[in-house]
């Protein structure tokens, strides 16, 4: 399902596999749209503590473009499917204050 949801030339980069079998998907979604799949671990114990060192001595954090109470899961994704997002999308079982001159 992601992959048909991905703009011709995206990429998926997946990280961990724990969380059980893979899915299977059609390939021929993947090279007819030029989408890039790679995966990636995470990394040594060192090496994350040095990116939470990083990230809080820098002050990094993400864009987020909305925050959505989880039964607007489809507002979310067709957000995605129009690319009208800058940022992630969050989803949340907490109660969500609306924003000042939110579009949605």
């Amino acid at each position: 399902a992601y992959i048909k949801m991905m703009k011709p030339g995206g990429r998926i980069v997946s990280y961990g596999s724990t969380a059980g079998p893979s899915k299977p998907f059609v390939m021929a979604n993947v090279f007819l749209n030029n989408i890039d799949i790679m995966g990636t671990v995470m990394c040594s114990p060192r090496e994350f503590t040095d990116m939470l060192q990083l990230v809080n001595e820098q002050k990094i954090v993400p864009i987020i473009d909305v925050i959505l109470p989880l039964d607007k899961v489809n507002t979310g994704i067709d957000r995605m499917r129009q690319a009208s997002q800058f940022g992630k999308i969050v989803l949340t079982t907490s109660p969500v204050p609306p924003k000042k001159n939110a579009k949605l």
